[in-house]
């Protein structure tokens, strides 16, 4: 399982990707990611502001939904822990750059303690740079070494799998186009 999800991410990497973690305690963890992908800035905004297709594409998510404002979803968490369930709000303002997407828990809307965060997207020519940053409070106390493993499994796999999203829907595009 382990080689297959090393396999899947070096396939998917076309660019490089910059990680961060930082364990803050045995509940909260921070991480970013960034990465410069080949999508124009719309694109990749259309996607992260797509709440229903999350779970297809962003690692261990396993269901979003959109009810009212709020993007509804569950995370997987390894054994013996139980998924993680959680609101998101999110709103996006323009920047000298390009866009911002800041996204924040929804106080006792699940399983977790909190949830800040926020997609920074900026235009490179024809590609956009990418970056996500989050600071995640569990709302459960676990070792600081398993957090830290869990996060970086998340970290590291969250640009080849928006890059992998994106290419997708471009070969969707491309067929639908060409019928």
């Amino acid at each position: 399982m382990l080689l297959s999800i090393l396999a899947i991410s070096a396939s998917l990497a076309h660019t490089p990707v910059d990680t961060e973690v930082r364990v803050q305690g045995a509940d909260s963890f921070s991480m970013a990611a960034e990465a410069v992908v080949d999508a124009s800035l719309d694109d990749v905004a259309e996607l992260l502001g797509d709440c229903e297709a999350t779970a297809a594409w962003f690692p261990q998510i396993v269901h979003t939904e959109r009810v009212g404002t709020a993007c509804v979803g569950q995370s997987a968490m390894p054994w013996p822990l139980k998924a993680r369930s959680w609101s998101l709000t999110s709103e996006v303002e323009a920047s000298d750059a390009g866009l911002v997407r800041h996204f924040a828990y929804v106080d006792g809307s699940g399983n977790l303690d909190d949830v800040q965060g926020r997609w920074v997207l900026s235009t490179e020519g024809t590609q956009t740079r990418v970056r996500w940053e989050a600071r995640i409070d569990l709302g459960l106390q676990v070792q600081s070494s398993i957090v830290g493993w869990g996060t970086r499994q998340v970290v590291d796999q969250v640009m080849p799998a928006l890059e992998a999203e994106l290419r997708r829907r471009d070969r969707m595009a491309d067929a639908v186009a060409g019928l």
